[in-house]
């Protein structure tokens, strides 16, 4: 997972460039008017989001039903209305808001902070547009994904405080700085690997739960294990290099620490090495 800072993007700036994307014929002359009409209660439930995101209180939003393109979702401005602007407009419109769709996906340097493993090729709805469209194109609701993050979550309706994911924006920073992802070694050919959820016990159970739910919505363990197979193979070269050089499985198990503890928490190669040094076996050279 990767702590992203707040797009430097004003939001209205985003709306405003949205429609002048927008055709100028009749049709795209009556969308703008219906759209200006209902901006200052818009600008209101983004501005409420800030203070949502911030206190973990997203699920108080009242989500849209699901389907039902034509349901009113501000006077009569209706759902589908709301997901145009994103995507016909932004994604697919004029050079402003497809700039800022293009700054937003490439705000982490290329890594999905969903998982912090693979690349990112999109952008993710944190309040997925099918159930809020009033954040479709609300910047603090855009975060860069890959797609696999991207489709996990899906059309997710959160219920309550302990149901949301982490949001690289607004988390809190012990998130990402205390690990909280660990793993076993699975004995097999080649080596494996279970990784699980650890959560400190000094935090709070809403934040376990969180990072529990964050795991297995983005199916964490597929994406751990697939990622760990690219390390294996240096970290046994480390390991029979100690041995070669007459060393014992405590200097195997302090390399590996070492080696663990300059890597970033609940970074993939942090994880399994932790768990090869606190393996005996595997300090002693064993299933190498």
């Amino acid at each position: 997972m990767i702590k992203l800072s707040l797009p430097k993007i004003k939001c209205k700036d985003v709306f405003a460039a949205c429609l002048t994307s927008l055709p100028e014929d009749n049709e795209g002359k009556d969308y703008i008017k219906k759209l200006n009409k209902i901006k200052s209660k818009m600008l209101v439930e983004w501005r409420l989001f800030d203070h949502r995101a911030g206190t973990v209180d997203l699920h108080l939003f009242q989500a849209s039903s699901h389907g039902n393109k034509s349901q009113s979702v501000i006077d009569e401005v209706s759902k589908d209305e709301f997901v145009k602007l994103y995507t016909e407009y932004m994604v697919k419109g004029g050079a402003v808001p497809r700039d800022v769709y293009n700054v937003i996906r490439a705000s982490s340097n290329g890594l999905c902070p969903l998982c912090g493993i693979s690349i990112v090729t999109t952008v993710d709805h944190y309040l997925p547009k099918a159930r809020y469209p009033i954040f479709s194109i609300y910047t603090k609701n855009l975060v860069p994904a890959c797609d696999t993050c991207n489709k996990g979550k899906g059309s997710s309706v959160y219920k309550s405080k302990e149901s949301q994911p982490l949001h690289p924006y607004f988390s809190s920073n012990h998130f990402y700085r205390t690990d909280w992802i660990k793993a076993n070694v699975l004995k097999t050919t080649p080596l494996s690997f279970l990784f699980y959820v650890d959560p400190p016990k000094n935090w709070s159970a809403t934040d376990q739960e969180r990072i529990k739910n964050h795991f297995n919505d983005f199916n964490l363990q597929a994406k751990y294990s697939i990622n760990a197979s690219q390390f294996l193979t240096i970290i046994k070269q480390n390991i029979k290099s100690v041995l070669g050089r007459g060393g014992d499985d405590k200097d195997v198990n302090e390399t590996l620490i070492s080696f663990a503890d300059s890597e970033k928490p609940n970074s993939t190669l942090r994880v399994i090495l932790y768990a090869m040094a606190n393996d005996k076996d595997i300090c002693n050279g064993l299933y190498l």
